[in-house]
């Protein structure tokens, strides 16, 4: 009986501190982006996308490669053939900070410190 006292205890105590929550951020923009946060596994797995003034829905599902993983921020850093981001989520402020660098210049940008880089602000919330 004791051990499956302990055995319950150690259980409860493991899954309270484990928490697993949907985070909804919309840009500036019109851009919303869905991510599952998992503070036990210190993971970001970014779910989906959407484009308000297009209408498009992206399903993404990727694991984000996490670069620092606190109470209060989370700092994620992807890179592809054509762009360098680095992702940044402030919890206490309900923020998500883009900061994107680009290979090559960007359509339809007449200043020259804008062709190369791009920065995007979202606010969020949790959602699940």
């Amino acid at each position: 009986m004791r051990y499956l006292l302990f055995f319950l205890i150690l259980l409860f105590s493991f899954s309270a501190n484990s928490q697993k929550f949907d985070l909804t951020c919309l840009s500036e923009t019109n851009f919303q982006q869905v991510f599952q946060i998992d503070t036990q596994k210190e993971t970001v797995l970014h779910k989906t996308s959407f484009n308000f003034d297009t209408n498009e829905k992206f399903d993404i599902f990727e694991n984000e490669y996490v670069i620092l993983f606190t109470i209060e921020k989370i700092a994620f850093f992807k890179t592809r053939s054509y762009n360098t981001v680095l992702s940044v989520i402030d919890l206490n402020k309900n923020k998500l900070l883009i900061s994107s660098i680009y290979s090559e210049e960007l359509p339809n940008h007449e200043e020259v410190f804008n062709k190369y880089f791009q920065n995007q602000l979202y606010t969020c919330f949790r959602s699940g």
